[in-house]
């Protein structure tokens, strides 16, 4: 096994995880149990086995729920509680069922069932919920024949595999008012905090710092480099971080990490189930593993925070991809009227997937996938999110491109406003749950060197004094202008001949007016 797994998998091992993310039979069919009685809750974390209480899914908190009229259970324990056994396949989401003779595959938000090979359709598509996967119950029960009962008083389901010779009468020392779990118990007092996320100018990659609105905090990526995130966040008064994300292995993710855990005290990391070969993720398992948070891997429908105002969930990715990029974690966060969506370096396959799997995108700001690379950003994928605002996270004059033109014509076109790090600096979003401002604060990040052999538009920026501006307007929005034209435009304008990159602020200092024809923001 790589290095990756047998280090992540060992936490996660602890954590006694419902559905592991790689293949592997819970126990032997031939062990089928004869004579088994479940009894479970709606909302109740416990479920009543063969005269035993304990927990569905130990120390999560996992509970049946009903979705459509349908119940979903974590099947995992329930079917090993009949010797059973459960197989995972990550890169087709597919979940295998096996008891005695009988054999279902289940596909997650699909409602295609087969039974023994046979096809059929299912009311309620299995989900994958806070990380655990959540099948319909009933349908897997008489597939394998079992006997459902339903208790609409207590809403309790009664499974067993031997009807005639089990006394199904609801244990009363079970269903007790400490057991039974308050709908709105999960749920806090209502918010009223700002949500801070800082996109830290770390050069050429990404480190986003985010002060929740529940006073925790979160680091999506952590740079190139050491030194700057770990000093950032000290600066904001911070000496621990209660979630950390490297969307997935490339160096300028997760170069600064090592120092990042060696500095805070982390509560859980999450990534992508990706294997790497290099020192840096060496180094990074290694601090993972002396740091002692939890660790989990990312993938879509797993949930951060689920609350009514406050909503942190990853929407990609939604398999196994073979290339690093396209593996990135994909998060969604909902702050009551507020979105955003970080995509890491997601590349246009996973853009696809996430669309066809029918996940809602759309965010007020999106972090631009890699940079502005032209391998991310489909008009698609740009139309399925609909941003109002976009922050690319990238080194000035970078040996790369970025962000393209391609890709900045594409959000221009779109009316999107788009804010750069390496003309802005480090960019904060501060939102009370229904408005938001961005500020911007100047870079202490030095430049590259223009590269000898760079075919794109020289990048010009008059932030030389030291200032934070606040701004729900467009000043900050990218525009082109000629060398010698009077006016400034959108990307793609068929005036432009040749064109320097600028912001409408700095074309309004130098006299310039916005183009007619094109009507790029004022």
């Amino acid at each position: 096994m790589k290095k990756f797994k047998c280090y992540f998998t060992s936490f996660l091992i602890m954590m006694s995880i419902t559905m592991s993310l790689t293949s592997c039979a819970a126990s032997n069919v031939e062990n089928a149990v004869d004579n088994t009685l479940i009894f479970l809750q709606i909302n109740n974390p416990y479920m009543y086995a063969n005269g035993v209480e304990k927990e569905i899914d130990e120390g999560r908190g996992t509970t049946p729920i009903i979705d459509n009229g349908r119940t979903l259970v974590p099947i995992r324990s329930i079917i090993e509680e009949f010797g059973g056994t459960v197989d995972w396949v990550q890169d087709t989401q597919t979940v295998t069922l096996n008891y005695n003779s009988d054999e279902i595959k289940l596909i997650i938000n699909s409602n295609t069932a087969y039974l023994n090979g046979k096809e059929d359709t299912i009311d309620v598509a299995p989900q994958v919920i806070n990380g655990r996967t959540m099948l319909p119950i009933r349908f897997v029960a008489e597939g394998f024949k079992f006997d459902v009962f339903w208790d609409g008083d207590n809403s309790v389901i009664t499974i067993t595999n031997n009807y005639k010779n089990s006394n199904i009468d609801i244990p009363r020392n079970w269903l007790s008012t400490s057991k039974k779990i308050d709908e709105t118990a999960s749920t806090p007092d209502s918010i009223s905090g700002n949500l801070n996320v800082h996109f830290i100018d770390v050069g050429q990659g990404d480190a986003i710092f985010i002060e929740l609105p529940n006073d925790k905090t979160m680091l999506i990526d952590a740079g190139p480099s050491a030194g700057i995130v770990p000093n950032y966040i000290k600066s904001k008064g911070h000496n621990d971080i209660d979630y950390v994300i490297a969307t997935h292995p490339d160096a300028d993710h997760i170069n600064g990490m090592p120092e990042v855990l060696d500095t805070f005290k982390v509560g859980t990391f999450y990534m992508p189930e990706k294997e790497h070969t290099t020192k840096i993720f060496s180094r990074m398992l290694d601090a993972i593993s002396n740091n002692g948070c939890a660790a989990e891997y990312a993938f879509a429908g797993k949930n951060i925070i689920d609350t009514n105002e406050l909503k942190v969930y990853f929407v990609g990715p939604l398999k196994i991809y073979g290339d690093n990029n396209a593996c990135s974690a994909v998060v969604k966060l909902e702050y009551k009227q507020t979105s955003l969506l970080f995509t890491g370096d997601a590349e246009h396959s996973s853009e696809n997937d996430m669309m066809k799997a029918g996940y809602d995108l759309s965010a007020d700001i999106l972090k631009v996938g890699h940079h502005g690379s032209s391998s991310s950003s489909s008009p698609e994928f740009i139309k399925a999110v609909s941003p109002k605002d976009a922050i690319v996270s990238v080194g000035e004059n970078n040996q790369y491109g970025h962000p393209t033109n391609e890709v900045l014509a594409i959000l221009s076109n779109m009316g999107v406003n788009v804010y750069r790090t390496d003309i802005v600096g480090t960019i904060v979003i501060t939102s009370d749950g229904t408005s938001y401002t961005i500020d911007k604060i100047k870079s202490t990040v030095q430049p590259n060197a223009p590269p000898q052999t760079n075919n794109t538009q020289n990048i010009t920026s008059n932030n030389n004094n030291t200032q934070q501006e606040t701004t729900t307007q467009n000043s900050s929005a990218i525009v082109y202008r000629t060398k010698t034209g009077s006016k400034y435009h959108n990307a793609g304008c068929s005036y432009l001949k040749s064109s320097i990159q600028t912001t409408v602020s700095e074309a309004k200092s130098m006299g310039l007016t916005p183009c007619s024809r094109c009507n790029p923001p004022k």
